[in-house]
Parts: C-alpha cells; sequence; structure tokens
C-alpha cells in the first residue's frame, strides 16, 4: 500500500539525509546558454553538502545515474511524506481498486462473454499500464506519465467500443474514438497528443525548469511541483472511470465477484480530487 511506501520513503530519506549526495539538478542549456553545465557547485541542498558528482564518481554515466534515483526519490519523498495527505489516501484507494478488479478476474472464465478474448486483454492491459503510470507520476517523471495517459484514453475508447460491439472484428487496426470517454477526460485528449508527440516546446515544463545567467533551462531529472498532482489527479480520473466499467461488465456477465466496498472506494476517490491539487497563488 502507499501509505506504507510513504513511511518507508520518508523514514529512508531523513535517516540518510546527511550521508546520501543530493544535486540540484544538472541543466541542458537553451541555445543562449551554451553547453551543459552543472549546477551543483558545492551548494547545499536538505542540509547536505552537494559535491560535482563527476568529481565524486569516476564513472560519469554513474553519476548521472545515481543522480537521477535520488531526485525521483526526493519526488516520493515529498508526495508522499504526510501519511495522511489527500494523495496518499487517493494513491491507496486507486491502487487498491486496479488491483482488488485483477485479482477478482483472475481466473474467471470469459468463454461466454462477447468478445471476451479482446475485453480480457484490454482489461489487463489497462491495470498493468496504470500502475507503470502512477509509479512515474510518484517519481515526477511527467512526460512519460502523459504519453501513458494518452494511451490510457485511447485503450479506455476501445474498452466502451468493444463492450458496445457485436463484432469486435470490424475495430481491428481501426484507431480508438476517444468520443466514446465518459469522463470529460476526453477533453484533454488533443492536449496529451501534443505532449506525446513533442509538438510544441512549452510541454517541456513538465521535466521542470529553471533560469539562471540570463537563460532558461530545463532540468535533466525528475522535479515535483504542482504538476505531479494534476497528473496524479488526471491519473485518477481515468481510473475512477475504469473502475465502473468493471463493476458494471462484471455485475452483467456474472464471472466474479468483486469488492462490496469498489463503489465507496470510487466516490471516496472522487471526493477527494476536488481538494487534490492546490489553488495557484
Amino acid at each position: 500500500m502507499r501509505i506504507e511506501l510513504s513511511r518507508e520513503y520518508g523514514a529512508a530519506f531523513v535517516a540518510c539525509e546527511a550521508q546520501l549526495t543530493f544535486c540540484k539538478p544538472l541543466f541542458l542549456a537553451s541555445a543562449a546558454g551554451g553547453n551543459v553545465r552543472n549546477a551543483c557547485h558545492g551548494g547545499k541542498f536538505e542540509g547536505a553538502l552537494v559535491p560535482n558528482p563527476i568529481e565524486l564518481f569516476d564513472d560519469p554515466h554513474f553519476a548521472y545515474r545515481r543522480q537521477r534515483e535520488e531526485w525521483r526519490r526526493l519526488s516520493a519523498a515529498t508526495l508522499l511524506a504526510d501519511s495522511d495527505s489527500v494523495q496518499v489516501e487517493v494513491l491507496a484507494l486507486l491502487e487498491d481498486m486496479l488491483a482488488g478488479i485483477g485479482l477478482a478476474l483472475s481466473g474467471s472464465q470469459w468463454g461466454a462473454v462477447s468478445n471476451g478474448r479482446y475485453l480480457c486483454g484490454l482489461l489487463v492491459s489497462f491495470i498493468r499500464t496504470q500502475f507503470i503510470a502512477l509509479d512515474l507520476v510518484v517519481s515526477s517523471e511527467l512526460i512519460e506519465a502523459s504519453t501513458l495517459l494518452r494511451k490510457q484514453l485511447e485503450l479506455m475508447a476501445r474498452i466502451h467500443e468493444v463492450s458496445l460491439s457485436k463484432d469486435a472484428a470490424t475495430l481491428h487496426k481501426v484507431t480508438p474514438n476517444v468520443r466514446h470517454v465518459q469522463s470529460n477526460m476526453r477533453g484533454l485528449y488533443g492536449l496529451y497528443s501534443e505532449v506525446a508527440h513533442s509538438s510544441h516546446p512549452d510541454h517541456f515544463e513538465l521535466m521542470g525548469s529553471g533560469e539562471g545567467n540570463n537563460a532558461a533551462f530545463t532540468s535533466l531529472y525528475p522535479k515535483y511541483s504542482r504538476n505531479t498532482l494534476i497528473a496524479l489527479q488526471h491519473h485518477a480520473l481515468l481510473g475512477l472511470e475504469f473502475a465502473l466499467w468493471a463493476e458494471g461488465f462484471v455485475k452483467a456477465n456474472k464471472i466474479a465477484d468483486l469488492d462490496p466496498k469498489l463503489l465507496g472506494m470510487v466516490g471516496r476517490v472522487g471526493m477527494l480530487l476536488e481538494s487534490l491539487v492546490p489553488e495557484m497563488d
């Protein structure tokens, strides 16, 4: 459960703060800024002295991987620091719902289900991808999480299409139409397609940015921000639609017994999402 992970991260973060090498991110300079530069010239971060990672490690590739991992952990520690926070409860409930649906359907027979083979693959794909996407959100890998959200929007649309189709073969090799997505998330499909296609430079703000020496910089490492909470909110909204579809699908086809608390969990997450993202100052 996410609550347990948050405690583990928090304890490890506090205990190792003095000895871990946290580094302000390396930045790729814009055209005006010149070459790649290192932004941690002996500065302090979270109380720890930060040496140049290239001096600390003989292998710069290892230095990059080490610093990347620490920034990913920092994002998780920030997001999950308070075990009573809205975001921790949303993550825990969302993962419980997805895991519960998957485990309840494990071993079930789909032979009598219309388009059962196709729907089974779609359902498993949604659940597996959603866990990967949530891991990316927790680490503030937001470009990657956004790209997977676009995939999930198409997958949710295809689930609805196949559920309504008498012959799913007519849908083969046809791109899903996101108008079938029932939540307002369908209105964001165009935006997430832009992110996935790297079609506008503004979207690189999701990677973290900064300014210095009269130049704008893009972070080489993931950085926690308000966008992390927005990404969580959007993935949760689509996860709720999936959970509601699964509940109706399982009940109609009588192929498994889902947790009777599922709908209550859906309602709780829906309520929490209203306060998940703080207003901008």
